[in-house]
């Protein structure tokens, strides 16, 4: 965005604020102002790759010259008079052009296309001339008038009334005029004679050079001036204008801090001044202040700040605007409720459980335990998972039981912050009931963790073998929930095969169902 030099415009002084699609901006000074637009598609800023921007050209409309023609002036015949139209003006240029015509007699001025033009009257008489000026906009003023008054050698020259320069005044001033540039050439004045020909004002001292009045009323007043001289011939009239204007009220901006907020710890709160105002122009400056925290408050001085709050509390935030003439509003406050940030909750699934075939486990239910407080439990869908709602991120067990026992676990799982599951390597399979077993349901699992042993009539070496290689699979893959394996070689409750080998059966309730091996013993 750039701006011409002097201009107070940013981008607070879009309206309704510089985050609509449409905005209005009353432009401060004449010059090019280049405004950018940026949006946003949910995700990535447009001027990360591209920018548009408009440019907006604002010119000063032209204001025209105006032609000030001189005082009256008056003297003898066959003698050189020389006008002055050097306090002609142009308020944004400069005058280009003089333009000098006699409307009462027909005569050439030397020098017509200057200020100071001049001429030699031949006779007597009264001659007015008229000056027009035009600017470097080729703009013409509005024309002024002089008189020049010649009298004959010897006669009486009628004096020159001149009422002063125009005036701008307030409502209620006191208005001084000023007549002391009347003149007489062969004498001295002595009346002046001071008049408003379209208001009636009350004058002091009227019968002076300088009389006063108040200006009691808004606009303006055309106030008219003869004087007389010592041989009692008047001048004519000369007209002053006192312009009357009612006294400038720059009325200062309003500030609004917007609507209070709630928001959580370590959460981006942004402010929102774009509701301040100014009735007779616009906001030119924002100037936020947190009167509560020390914080950092990024873009303090723009309608949309924002900041990150480190704790919980009460944030009270102040705004003061100023407008584009200076004048700052009165502060508006607007208060940040700021809470801790609440733990986020997850529905989570834990699964799926699966036999040791591949199926599916569908019949059981899960308990899930926190590390403190209450468990819970869900039955096992069509999928094998079981479904919790409204956890919260840690740490928990959770076991597997079919038809009223645990078949699996107590595992340790963890759910994370952002509501996955992590198992530590955990397989959550468990041996199909009916393989090798009675499955939960054998009475014989007394859930010890113990091994039983059945032994079978047969040869008892054969079982031991079997017994020792069994161990040693065990222990090399780190199976070491039931490594109290021991070799039995007790012979009691055993019972022979007919072919003479010896049997059994060890039944490993964590392990829900039984394992069976053989041996050969040699007799």
């Amino acid at each position: 965005t750039r701006i011409p030099p002097g201009s107070l415009i940013n981008d607070g002084s879009l309206s309704p604020n510089d985050t609509a699609a449409i905005v209005t901006f009353a432009p401060d000074v004449p010059g090019i102002y280049d405004i950018s637009l940026a949006v946003f598609d949910g995700e990535y800023w447009s001027n990360l790759t591209d920018e548009d921007s408009v440019r907006v050209l604002m010119e000063k409309p032209n204001e025209p010259p105006v032609a000030v023609a001189g005082p009256d002036q008056s003297g003898y015949e066959d003698t050189l008079y020389v006008l002055d139209g050097s306090g002609s003006h142009d308020p944004d240029g400069e005058i280009t052009v003089w333009e000098w015509t006699c409307t009462s007699h027909e005569l050439a001025l030397d020098d017509a296309d200057t200020s100071t033009p001049s001429f030699t009257p031949a006779d007597p008489g009264t001659y007015t001339f008229r000056l027009r000026v035009m600017d470097d906009n080729s703009t013409w003023s509005a024309p002024d008038t002089v008189n020049v008054t010649a009298a004959r050698v010897g006669e009486n020259v009628p004096p020159v009334a001149n009422a002063g320069e125009d005036q701008t005044v307030l409502l209620g001033e006191e208005v001084y005029l000023d007549g002391s540039g009347s003149s007489d050439p062969d004498g001295e004045i002595i009346t002046w004679e001071w008049s408003c020909v379209n208001r009636d004002p009350i004058f002091s001292d009227l019968n002076t050079s300088s009389p006063h009045f108040t200006a009691e009323e808004e606009g303006t007043y055309e106030i008219s001036l003869r004087v007389m001289d010592s041989n009692l011939t008047w001048s004519s009239p000369d007209v002053v204008n006192v312009i009357v204007e009612v006294p400038y009220h720059n009325p200062p901006p309003v500030a609004d801090a917007g609507e209070d907020i709630h928001a959580e710890v370590g959460e981006m709160v942004t402010l929102d001044g774009s509701g301040s105002l100014d009735e007779n122009g616009f906001v030119a400056q924002f100037n936020w202040t947190c009167v509560s925290h020390s914080v950092t408050l990024f873009e303090r001085l723009t309608s949309h700040p924002s900041f990150v709050p480190g704790e919980a509390g009460t944030y009270v935030f102040t705004l003061a605007v100023s407008d584009n003439e200076g004048a700052w509003s009165q502060e508006d406050e607007v208060n940040v409720f700021v809470t801790e940030s609440l733990p986020s909750r997850y529905d989570v699934h834990i699964g799926p459980f699966r036999y040791d075939d591949g199926g599916l486990v569908t019949d059981g239910t899960v308990e899930m335990e926190p590390v403190s407080g209450s468990s819970m439990s869900s039955p096992l869908g069509d999928d094998g998972l079981a479904s919790f709602r409204d956890v919260l991120p840690g740490t928990y067990s959770i076991s597997l039981f079919m038809n009223g026992s645990i078949v699996l676990g107590p595992v340790v799982i963890t759910v994370e912050e952002d509501g996955s599951v992590s198992y530590g390597g955990v397989q959550l399979s468990v041996e199909r009931p009916g393989n090798g077993g009675d499955g939960p349901d054998d009475p014989g699992n007394n859930d010890t963790g113990e091994v039983e042993d059945v032994v079978s009539d047969g040869e008892g070496e054969s079982g031991a073998v079997v017994a020792i290689v069994v161990l040693i699979i065990l222990l090399v893959i780190g199976g070491a929930v039931i490594l109290a394996v021991f070799l039995v070689k007790k012979r009691s409750g055993n019972t022979r095969s007919d072919d003479g080998d010896e049997k059994g059966e060890r039944i490993c309730p964590s392990c829900g169902g039984k394992m069976t091996f053989s041996e050969d013993f040699n007799r």
